[in-house]
């Protein structure tokens, strides 16, 4: 994490904790880094002296073919959103914004791999 969101009291670790916790409530097991057969979220949190943003990312393995090659792309993203804001030095306005892009997230995901 940027020194920038030390000095609001925001580590990884809370957010890593809050990111696991969403999944887990939603039914989600968190696979830990390197990612699953099905596909990976992929958060990066960048924090300045004023202002924050917020990127989620769900990336899996994409093949396609063009003009009779077969492409195979790793980490590919497949559904993306994000927030900008100003955080007025408070760290629980960035958790929380980022609460609503979790759910965001969800409510699109489970809509798809739920019947």
């Amino acid at each position: 994490m940027p020194d920038a969101a030390a000095e609001i009291g925001l580590t990884k670790n809370r957010l890593q904790t809050r990111l696991e916790l969403r999944l887990r409530q939603a039914g989600l097991v968190p696979a830990g880094f390197g990612g699953s057969p099905s596909g990976y979220l992929y958060l990066r949190v960048t924090v300045t002296s004023g202002a924050f943003c917020i990127d989620l990312n769900f990336n899996r393995t994409v093949s396609f073919s063009d003009a009779g090659l077969e492409h195979i792309v790793f980490g590919a993203a497949v559904w993306s959103t994000g927030s900008t804001g100003t955080h007025g030095s408070n760290p629980e306005y960035i958790v929380g914004t980022l609460d609503k892009t979790l759910d965001e997230f969800l409510n699109e995901y489970l809509k798809v791999n739920q019947g």
